[in-house]
């Protein structure tokens, strides 16, 4: 998913820019230990920044909630 980076709190919550399986809007993105945030180039970034455009990985599931939230395995800035 290509989003950009709308607030960062306990949660990130982005807004789609290219739409992925008819998934648009916004969502929040659950971080953890265990999720890879990278820069342009692939090197390990420790923090993300609001207005930054990212590319988002994760396993598919989508909480059902308003708004949905996915759990994030890899972020990188595009």
């Amino acid at each position: 998913m290509t989003a950009k980076i709308v607030s960062i709190g306990e949660k990130i919550e982005v807004e789609v820019v290219e739409e992925e399986n008819g998934m648009t809007g916004i969502f929040w993105v659950n971080v953890n230990s265990d999720t890879v945030v990278l820069d342009k180039n692939g090197n390990r970034l420790f923090a993300l920044q609001i207005g930054q455009l990212v590319e988002i990985t994760y396993d598919g599931k989508v909480m059902m909630s308003y708004p949905p939230q996915i759990a994030a395995q890899k972020i990188q800035l595009k």
